[in-house]
């Protein structure tokens, strides 16, 4: 305003800017959610987000028979399922460049991808997955998770087991570091208490040997 010319102008202070809101599921909650989703069909779905941080439209885009090797265990994501303004699906390229990633399969996911290719299994439709997993969650009492929380859940273990930044952005398919910032800023609670423990555990060793 005052470029323009208007002189009696008051400064204007921003309200502080407040820190976005992730939910990140604990490890029990992880393992209740894994051990009910075969009753939903969307076990196979809650494992390749929760383990492997896959986005939903990314599993959807899923095709087992051409994106999977099962012989050197490895999954290609190169394209994602999303609606389009006419609410169809459309297969298209993934979110970014950065996006475009070839992920080794976890053992413990590994059993439920091969059983997938060998029976011929067609991933679920994003909005099937929605759906079927909300119903979940609210029968579990926990609806404070949405789907995307389980990719905050993966994110949330890189950052617990030390992985640097630059391979985690890589297997998060992310072009920055921007999101796993925010994950360091809610990491999971159990985690931060262990690391407290830690912690004293250290200092009350060291200080025991000045006695």
């Amino acid at each position: 305003l005052r470029m323009f010319g208007y002189k009696d102008v008051e400064d204007v202070t921003l309200p502080q800017k407040k820190k976005p809101k992730i939910t990140i599921p604990t490890d029990e909650e992880m393992k209740l959610l894994c051990e009910t989703a075969p009753k939903y069909g969307i076990e196979l779905e809650v494992h390749l987000a929760a383990y492997m941080g896959l986005r939903r439209s990314e599993i959807s885009a899923i095709d087992p028979s051409g994106d999977i090797d099962l012989e050197n265990k490895t999954i290609t994501v190169d394209k994602a399922l999303v609606r389009s303004h006419t609410g169809e699906n459309v297969l298209k390229e993934t979110k970014t460049t950065s996006s475009e990633r070839v992920l080794s399969i976890p053992q413990l996911v590994f059993p439920l991808v091969e059983d997938a290719v060998m029976s011929g299994r067609k991933m679920q439709k994003p909005n099937y997955i929605e759906k079927k997993f909300c119903e979940m969650r609210d029968s579990l009492g926990m609806k404070h998770i949405n789907f995307h929380a389980l990719r905050h859940y993966f994110a949330s273990t890189l950052v617990i087991l030390g992985i640097p930044d630059f391979y985690a952005v890589k297997l998060m398919g992310h072009s920055s570091d921007a999101m796993l910032k925010q994950v360091y800023q809610h990491i999971r609670q159990d985690y931060l208490a262990d690391a407290a423990s830690k912690i004293d555990a250290f200092y009350t060793s060291k200080i025991a040997k000045y006695d």
